[in-house]
């Protein structure tokens, strides 16, 4: 995918609130959350941290097995965090690009926050309509150690995925074509 594409797809997947920013946006500051980080078995430690929100099972198991799927950086296991619904192969690759991006970076804290229902619902970006490919519950916002990121190469910083449920589990959502 060209950059250009790249960008614009990034933009669009943040104005239906689905996917990643490249960067927080202006006037928001990004500050490690919580003292009491959730870390599964095996995960390195230090690497992130969760606020003390009381996250239900469901969204510590998605925010654990995220922070595991980084740490091994593992695109596979990352990608089956996601509820893909009838997307089609243009954003499927969006998704995969947007993460191995996501992998550059060292995750420096995660948060998953409960949403009103209906805050990120269907929206229209460019004359189309779109829609989360699950109902909203809870918004996940990851923060990334840019520091060592080559000069000149767009890092992702931060990004902050809708969330659904399904079955019982929580997976991020996916932009759908209405």
């Amino acid at each position: 995918m060209s950059s250009q594409r790249l960008v614009f797809a990034a933009a669009l997947l943040v104005a239906t609130g689905g996917c990643l920013s490249e960067q927080p946006p202006a006037g928001v500051e990004t500050v490690p959350a919580g003292t009491e980080p959730l870390i599964p078995p095996g995960a390195p430690t230090g690497t992130a941290a969760v606020e003390p929100a009381s996250p239900s099972s469901a969204e510590r198991a998605l925010i654990n097995a995220y922070r595991a799927a980084h740490a091994s950086q593992d695109v596979d296991a990352m990608l089956k965090l996601y509820w893909y619904g009838s997307a089609d192969d243009e954003m499927r690759l969006t998704i995969r690009e947007n993460v191995e991006a996501e992998l550059r970076c060292p995750l420096k804290d995660i948060k998953i926050e409960p949403v009103a229902p209906g805050t990120h619902g269907p929206t229209v970006e460019g004359g189309i309509h779109w829609r989360p490919s699950l109902d909203v519950v809870a918004l996940l916002t990851a923060n990334f150690d840019t520091s060592r990121a080559p000069p000149g190469e767009l890092a992702t910083q931060q990004i902050k995925i809708t969330v659904g449920r399904r079955g019982g589990r929580c997976y991020c959502t996916v932009p759908l074509r209405e």
